[in-house]
């Protein structure tokens, strides 16, 4: 799979973009998934503009996911190979009170999401003996660090 290196977000007053490798790299899918997994994050998306063979596109998103079903899509296509990045930015993505990330991110809808992630993807997280319970709790501290919570 080949995506951009970098993704923004358009805040309400300007553009913002993230930069997350400076160069064109080709990471191994296995790293991925165990980053985005321990790091609660999605490297790939959003926004994306993603590359990959045809004969991989499966059965597409799931719609069982309220916010991370992007990123359990690019995880189940980089099971058939590495991700290379390119380091150019080449999207952005415009995020405001009013939009679906938004709302998901209040609603702590993507909390019942990396739940969900973790039964389907911890056989990656068992590799590194993470403990269903561990990551729990690291979920809980990211979900509620925003709100001074803990």
């Amino acid at each position: 799979m080949v995506t951009p290196a970098s993704a923004g977000s358009m805040g309400l007053d300007k553009l913002q973009r993230a930069k997350r490798f400076a160069n064109d790299i080709r990471l191994p899918s296995a790293n991925v998934i165990l980053a985005n997994l321990i790091l609660l994050n999605n490297w790939i998306g959003e926004p994306a503009i993603t590359m990959f063979r045809r004969e991989h596109v499966g059965s597409g998103f799931d719609e069982r996911f309220y916010h991370w079903g992007d990123i359990d899509y690019w995880f189940r296509i980089l099971q058939n190979g590495d991700l290379f990045v390119i380091g150019d930015t080449l999207c952005a993505f415009r995020m405001h009170e009013g939009s679906a990330t938004s709302g998901n991110l209040s609603g702590l809808y993507y909390a019942a999401d990396i739940v969900k992630m973790y039964q389907s993807w911890h056989r990656y997280l068992d590799l590194l003996g993470e403990s269903e319970s561990h990551f729990l709790l690291e979920l809980r501290k990211k979900s509620l660090s925003p709100y001074g919570l803990s």
